[in-house]
């Protein structure tokens, strides 16, 4: 037995100086591992201010082998109670916001995002909301090829603002959305870089909100839903006391009135907003204007949002007019015009030489500024042309004709100032036309015009009609409504009834009849009831 162990125990001793001496006879060593550098590693050099890079002795990095390589960032997010599973990580084109990466933390907190070489990029994470964490973010980041960036994120807890919006009578106000934006947003953020964002949340049944997320400032809160506001400007501290809120219904008006030619803000105006029978008339200066338009009573939902989007404001200032603007909305800017001679004629015509005695709309876009309008001409019977005033400069016209079917607004360019008569000639293309009247005893109406297409059979006799691709509705007054330039071909005439006392509340269309136009139809049609 003795004789057994001894030669064993030899060869276990061979073994073993060989293990030890084995690099050196081969003429190679073994690096020890080298965990990669952190992002805040003091030592760390970038080529510019708050832009991380490898490090100069990074060894193999060096190597075309790792050249070949993408860089990485890596790491893992953590919040007060551990590992955060499901956060966001994002990396954005530094400047730009364009996302070059994106990945969500594992069930250890962990990620790793693949980037390109040499672009600065900004670094954030966005726990969604739902922990109640703020997020978090490092701008100007950039990493050399096939470096292995670690970034670990702690998040930090945020505060809250909570608290229940009822009515004057004491009722809760369900599916208000809030928005909550920091007093002073110029302030850096005092816990989280990147955590200056608005928080958002909507008010369940009982009219109770809760919004997260955010840090230990001050903060002003907004209702994002029209017909609803409060009283009187909200300030709240996040992470005092729950808030017992009311609102009332109405409407806030913000309006920036400048001067078209100059741009200057107008030094004094008066304003007169109107919404179905409440009328509000207040004064601005140094064109800025913001009030609240509060109606009495309480409306129903579906009527408050009817109002609210049916609010016109009408602007005046001494030796100024308004430019009409299409649309109305928060933070509009209103377009003043110098009240002068009308210096600009419009000649409308059809291709044959009959005259255009239809509407205009006349919208206008400064070539300098990019300011854009809606200027008001008229016809003139005498002159048999239409003629306005446009503000002095150069401008980019579209002329609308509103009884012609089927044309493209006519495009063109004015020059308007000291001396200068500007003069448009505009051609419509010729065809027939419908003279509509309303229904008898009917103050207004709405004429629908809807061209077809003839399907023949093998015969050449035409068997069927479908509706063609142009559908074009007109106002018919008491006076009627003219349509002119409908080129030849068989259509389909129908009227469209209002459906309520709101304007843009409609029935459907009810068709009564097909009609064939040729060049020179002169058609009247009095509309049924």
């Amino acid at each position: 037995m003795r004789r057994l162990l001894l030669p064993a125990a030899l060869l276990l001793a061979v073994l073993g100086a060989a293990a030890v001496l084995w690099p050196s006879w081969t003429g190679r060593t073994r690096a020890s591992p080298r965990a990669p550098p952190r992002a805040d590693d003091p030592t760390r050099a970038g080529p510019a201010a708050g832009a991380a890079t490898a490090d100069a002795t990074g060894g193999a990095g060096a190597s075309g082998e790792e050249d070949s390589v993408s860089p990485r960032v890596r790491g893992v997010v953590t919040g007060p109670t551990g590992e955060l599973w499901g956060a966001r990580v994002v990396a954005c084109r530094a400047g730009t916001g364009e996302v070059l990466a994106e990945a969500h933390t594992n069930p250890d907190g962990a990620y790793s995002v693949e980037l390109e070489a040499g672009v600065a990029f900004d670094l954030a994470v966005d726990p969604l909301d739902l922990t109640g964490l703020l997020p978090w973010r490092r701008e100007g980041v950039m990493l050399r090829p096939g470096e292995e960036l670690a970034v670990d994120v702690a998040l930090e807890a945020g505060v809250q603002v909570r608290g229940r919006l009822t009515d004057e009578n004491g009722d809760p106000v369900p599916g208000i959305v809030l928005r909550a934006v920091p007093e002073d947003p110029s302030a850096p953020a005092t816990v989280s870089p990147g955590s200056r964002a608005a928080a958002l949340a909507k008010s369940n049944g009982e009219g109770r909100f809760l919004l997260r997320s955010l840090e230990p400032v001050r903060y002003v809160l907004d209702i994002l839903d029209a017909g609803w506001m409060f009283p009187k400007p909200v300030s709240v501290a996040a992470g005092g006391p729950d808030l017992d809120l009311v609102v009332v219904p109405g409407l806030r008006v913000e309006l920036v009135v400048r001067d078209i030619e100059t741009g200057d803000p107008v030094p004094a105006f008066t304003v007169r907003a109107t919404s179905g029978e409440l009328v509000l008339e207040a004064a601005g200066r140094d064109g800025a204007f913001s009030t609240r338009i509060r109606w009495p009573g309480q409306l129903p939902p579906r009527e408050r949002w009817a109002a609210a989007r049916r609010v016109s404001v009408d602007v005046a200032a001494p030796g100024l007019e308004q430019l009409p603007s299409s649309t109305y909305g928060p933070d509009q800017v209103v377009w003043m015009c110098p009240v002068r001679e009308r210096n600009t004629t419009i000649h409308v015509s059809f291709d044959g030489g009959d005259p255009y005695v239809g509407e205009l709309l006349v919208t206008i876009k400064s070539k300098s500024s990019g300011a854009a309008g809606v200027v008001r001409f008229e016809r003139d019977p005498k002159e048999g042309a239409f003629r306005g005033a446009l503000p002095w400069g150069d401008w980019e016209v579209t002329i609308t004709a509103a009884g012609v079917y089927g044309t493209e607004p006519y495009s063109g360019e004015a020059r308007a100032g000291p001396g200068l008569d500007a003069s448009l000639e505009v051609t419509l293309p010729g065809g027939g036309t419908i003279v509509f009247f309303p229904p008898p005893g009917a103050e207004r109406a709405i004429a629908v015009l809807q061209g077809l297409s003839g399907k023949t059979s093998s015969g050449g006799q035409v068997i069927a009609f479908t509706r063609g691709s142009i559908e074009r509705s007109f106002a018919v007054s008491r006076e009627g409504a003219r349509v002119g330039g409908i080129p030849p071909g068989t259509y389909q005439i129908g009227v469209r009834r209002m459906a309520g006392a709101a304007p843009g509340e409609f029935r459907a269309t009810t068709w009564i009849r097909e009609i064939t136009i040729d060049a020179k139809s002169i058609e009247e049609i009095t509309l049924p009831e």
